[in-house]
């Protein structure tokens, strides 16, 4: 599924879908480079999950935990240099929730620990300050995901 959102209107738009279409353990990861909208995207996701606090980026925490309709894990990998780092914050402790939502920001970084099946979200820049988002199912359970959010009204 390929996007190309012109304003924060039609970002806003879609993050309200994609919230409506989104289920208890599902892992989203975000792929893109510096100020592409990542963490945007996830506050306007967060804010149609009933996230009442102000979402921002783990970039020196690794991670923020929200709670709305359901807990969600906001993972931020910007920082992470190497295998062992993402061992050592037990990443595969998060992909486990499986009543939680988890959002992984820079996720090229998750190398050999991906989870099995996810969501992958690449944004890029566009013309005209717009943003190209891909959307790739990654799993069976992700393939789903992709005709509920084409058939989920605003």
């Amino acid at each position: 599924m390929k996007l190309n959102l012109k304003s924060l209107t039609e970002l806003e738009q879609f993050a309200q879908k994609f919230a409506h279409a989104l289920k208890k353990g599902s892992c989203v990861t975000l792929h893109g480079e510096l100020g592409t909208g990542k963490t945007t995207f996830i506050a306007l996701v967060g804010k149609y999950l009933n996230v009442t606090e102000y979402i921002t980026s783990p970039t020196f925490t690794l991670v923020n935990k929200y709670q709305g309709k359901m807990e969600i894990y906001h993972l931020d990998l910007y920082r992470i240099n190497s295998e062992t780092d993402l061992y050592n914050m037990d990443i595969e402790y998060y992909f486990r929730k499986k009543n939680a939502l988890v959002f992984v920001e820079w996720a090229e970084k998750l190398e050999s620990f991906y989870p099995q099946e996810y969501l992958k979200i690449e944004i890029e820049f566009g013309e005209n300050n717009t943003r190209i988002f891909q959307i790739t199912a990654q799993g069976p359970k992700y393939e789903d995901f992709i005709q509920r959010l084409n058939t989920v009204d605003n």
